[in-house]
């Protein structure tokens, strides 16, 4: 028999943690000794607020607790020999996380990492097409981005440019 790690079990608990009080406070709500409609109105908000939208997601963050990712739309990724780099941030909003995440699938966190730490490589291996659909919405978001391609002494497969 294998025993699990405290620390895993702790980290999980803690991750679990701000649903299950939520829902566990939204019941206690409606359910008022006095019958307040209010108090009942805020514990259904609760409650509906707390569950989780895609319960086999949430279940797998809490057991790993890695965040699931979004697949980002099939006209950002077909194949091909393009690159897009980040180079500038006009305006660090939160527009311009959320065009990275919608284009790459990765989360918030990393989003907002590459935003941040400019030059970034946002996307490899894209078409063409891709890559300029990418470009395009991340400038539209306050990013300044270039499209490279594998044979562009820019693209960070080649290294530094020689010179």
């Amino acid at each position: 028999m294998t025993t699990i790690p405290v620390v895993r079990v702790m980290s999980a608990i803690r991750r679990a943690l701000p649903r299950v009080a939520g829902v566990s406070a939204g019941t206690l709500l409606t359910m008022p000794p006095v019958g307040s409609d209010l108090l009942m109105a805020v514990g259904i908000f609760v409650t509906y607020t707390s569950l989780p939208a895609r319960p086999l997601n949430w279940w797998r963050y809490i057991v790993t607790g890695t965040k699931p990712r979004s697949a980002p739309h099939a006209s950002y990724t077909q194949p091909g020999d393009c690159a897009v780099e980040l180079h500038a941030v006009r305006d660090l909003g939160f527009e311009l996380p959320l065009a990275i995440r919608h284009a790459t699938g990765v989360t918030l966190e990393e989003a907002t990492s590459m935003a941040e730490n400019t030059p970034a490589t946002i996307a490899t291996h894209l078409s063409r097409a891709s890559a300029q659909r990418v470009r395009r919405n991340v400038e539209q978001a306050g990013g300044v981005a270039v499209v490279t391609t594998v044979g562009d002494p820019l693209h960070p497969a080649n290294g530094p440019a020689a010179g």
